[in-house]
């Protein structure tokens, strides 16, 4: 959520800032009437309030016509501090901000859609095979570590069974990524995988009030226990330190959060369905900080860059891009991505996301931390992709892939499969 007082006080700024997001001005416009026409019923019922309280004072020291005069007064006194209430309850600035993004920071490329991106540098070279290259099911069929037609019979489409080899993947995926995570101070969690709309709406991944994120199109949602089946770890993490204010000197707080995400992939029929690029249900660490506003720039860097070296351990080529305005999420002020290189496709595809979400969702948790002079300010809140399990073996299947139809395992990793090679199916 935005700063109020921020906004008045420089209404033009977030005009500008705002459009590069499609936000008109006039919901700018909108929104200061509204904050304006709120503080002035706010100030009427207090002055009201205090009206009252002094006549209450003298009534007791009145009597006959001048008692009966006073009475009369007091009605109408309370008539009018009930209206006034009542425009204060319904206040709309609340409901109006929150339909309103972050704001981009000035860099970050103009664009509607991912193909607006800007690819910063590209990493690792292609590999080159003298043989048909095949996809990442087609691979899995043949060494029977990826079956989704048992998941089809199970639990229909956009799900798979990992299985034999392919399951010990994900787990050494997991501890590997993990062991690196932790030496850089992240602290791992396994969250909840079911949340409260309170809690989504605070993560502000959306325009809308707290009964749209109830009810966003792309969550399982069970509305009768105000619960719904997480589609990231970010959005439970986030919460992790609502209403509290944080000791400065133990900023950045570093958590790593590890669960299974649950995503309807609305819209997106037709992209991606074949295999396990893109289904209802995949593992992910992900990465959330709690950071000095003074140093957000500077800690996005440092995960974006660990990011990278996941990427460069596993040997996978990638690039990075920084994502367009129309191609960030409406929380975020800045946003990368990585792209593994597929080689059946002959394209990168996005693996990892990096977001700096700036004091948006701070705000909306009411998370602060006290500086050195006493003042309590509110965080800076990031968060990114450690590993997301099903498009790393995507990358790892392709890029690794033999002639056969076997994969080779990548060095980083043999120590925690317990193999080099994932064979054949006998």
């Amino acid at each position: 959520m935005l700063d109020i007082k921020a906004i008045r006080e420089n209404p033009d700024l977030f005009k500008k800032a705002l459009a590069r997001k499609g936000i008109e001005a006039s919901q700018i416009d909108e929104l200061l009437k509204a904050d304006k026409a709120h503080r002035e019923s706010l100030q009427k019922a207090e002055s009201l309030k205090a009206e009252q309280n002094e006549a209450s004072k003298k009534i007791p020291t009145l009597s006959g016509a001048e008692k009966e005069k006073m009475l009369d007064e007091m009605k109408k006194i309370a008539e009018e501090r009930k209206k006034a209430e009542e425009i204060v309850e319904k206040n709309s600035v609340e409901q109006i901000l929150c339909s309103l993004p972050n704001m981009p920071f000035d860099e970050v490329p103009m664009g509607a859609t991912e193909e607006d991106n800007k690819v910063m540098q590209a990493f690792g070279n292609h590999s080159k095979f003298d043989f048909k290259v095949r996809d990442h099911v087609e691979i899995g069929e043949l060494t029977d570590t990826i079956d989704i037609e048992t998941a089809r019979q199970t639990s229909g489409s956009r799900f798979a069974v990992l299985k034999g080899k392919g399951a010990l993947l994900e787990w050494a995926l997991q501890k590997f990524v993990l062991d690196k995570l932790m030496k850089e101070g992240f602290i791992p969690t396994i969250p909840p995988m079911m949340i409260r709309g309170q809690t989504v709406h605070e993560a502000g991944k959306s325009a809308g009030t707290l009964e749209h994120a109830l009810n966003a199109p792309e969550k399982f949602t069970f509305p009768e226990d105000d619960l719904s089946m997480i589609g990231t770890a970010e959005h439970v993490l986030c919460s992790f330190h609502r209403e509290e204010v944080l000791d400065a000197e133990k900023l950045p707080m570093k958590y790593c959060g590890w669960s299974s995400c649950f995503r309807r992939e609305a819209g997106a029929a037709g992209k991606d369905t074949r295999g396990i690029i893109r289904v209802h249900q995949f593992e992910k660490l992900e990465m959330f900080l709690f950071v000095d506003p003074e140093k957000s720039r500077e800690e996005h860097q440092k995960i974006l860059k660990l990011q990278r070296s996941i990427w460069d351990d596993l040997g996978i080529p990638y690039q990075v891009v920084e994502n367009c305005t129309g191609d960030i999420a409406w929380s975020d002020a800045q946003m990368y991505d990585i792209e593994a290189w597929l080689p059946s496709q002959d394209a990168y595809r996005e693996v990892t996301s990096c977001s700096n979400c700036t004091d948006f969702q701070s705000r909306r948790t009411k998370t602060k931390f006290k500086t050195k002079d006493g003042k309590k300010v509110f965080v800076h809140t990031l968060n990114a992709t450690a590993i997301a399990i099903q498009r790393a073996i995507v990358a790892i299947y392709e890029n690794y892939q033999n002639a056969d139809g076997s994969v080779n395992m990548p060095k980083a990793l043999q120590p925690y499969t317990g193999f080099d090679k994932i064979e054949l199916k006998k």
